[in-house]
């Protein structure tokens, strides 16, 4: 009897660390699908659209879900309100909004690396 407690035990938390491990896989491919789509319609605007940096940044940010529609949005408000300081900085500091997105540590320092 208690055998069988000990494996029902054992396979029931196995099932829910690999439950909890699919629901983490899946909320980060939705991240970086969100972010794909973010930057497919950035370069669009720019390319097509032949819009500055700031207003691609502004009306891709309106497109797509939080906190990348945000992180684009407020990126893009930044760009035209601070005209003196350096692109990349202002992107370091609106990296923090997709602090919780479900996207791994690596993920971040990709971005991190495309700004």
């Amino acid at each position: 009897m208690l055998k069988a407690l000990g494996m029902a035990c054992l396979f029931l938390g196995c099932f829910f660390w690999g439950f909890n491990k699919s629901l983490l896989l899946k909320g980060r491919i939705t991240a970086l699908t969100e972010l794909q789509k973010l930057l497919n319609l950035i370069c669009g605007e720019i390319r097509c659209g032949h819009t500055p940096l700031p207003e691609a940044f502004l009306l891709s940010g309106r497109k797509v879900r939080a906190p990348f529609g945000r992180f684009a949005s407020e990126l893009g408000e930044s760009l035209l309100k601070e005209e003196k300081k350096p692109f990349v900085d202002l992107w370091e500091e609106k990296l923090s909004l997709l602090g919780r997105t479900g996207l791994l540590s690596e993920d971040l320092d990709l971005i991190r690396e495309l700004g």
